[in-house]
């Protein structure tokens, strides 16, 4: 079983001579955010119609901070061991920046930010410019669950 910690994985031989990766330790892994993911279009050129969508998750590699409930075992919880259908906490600091970049929203601040009032250094101009952060429809689009990037260590309570 894989156990939280630094990268160690182990090459095994299997049958037919081909190698397997065995993880016995690991601290990052691939996660994705499927509800802020996108939707493709592709377009046949030669028939001209819609061909195919596709949905494009936003996907980052980030860090695994701990084990916080498995069904099978509350024992694999207490010692960190990683196994299929767990559920992980991970740091969301990639997921975060991504945010900021494709909203322009920071996230986990309590207030908004103001715009940046820059004053002009023109001779005879004593106007001011604001600069705001313009990123067109994207910022209407934008909801997302407070509990997200909520900054309390506590485990979520199980529903029933």
């Amino acid at each position: 079983m894989t156990k939280l910690g630094a990268h160690r994985i182990h090459p095994v031989r299997c049958r037919g001579g081909s190698i397997k990766h065995r993880a016995l330790r690991l601290e990052t892994g691939n996660y994705s955010w499927p509800s802020e993911g996108r939707l493709i279009r592709l377009i046949d050129f030669f028939e001209f119609r819609l061909k195919y969508y596709f949905h494009v998750a936003v996907t980052r590699k980030t860090r695994i901070l701990g084990v916080v409930y498995n069904a099978s075992n509350n024992e694999l919880v207490r010692t960190n061991t990683l196994v299929k259908n767990c559920i992980v906490q991970i740091d969301a600091t990639p997921f975060r920046q991504w945010y900021e970049q494709h909203y322009g929203i920071v996230l986990g601040k309590a207030k908004a930010t103001k715009p940046v009032k820059e004053k002009t250094t023109k001779a005879g101009d004593k106007s001011a410019e604001v600069k705001f952060f313009s990123h067109g429809s994207c910022h209407f689009r934008s909801k997302i669950n407070p509990f997200v990037f909520c900054r309390n260590k506590a485990r979520p309570q199980r529903l029933k």
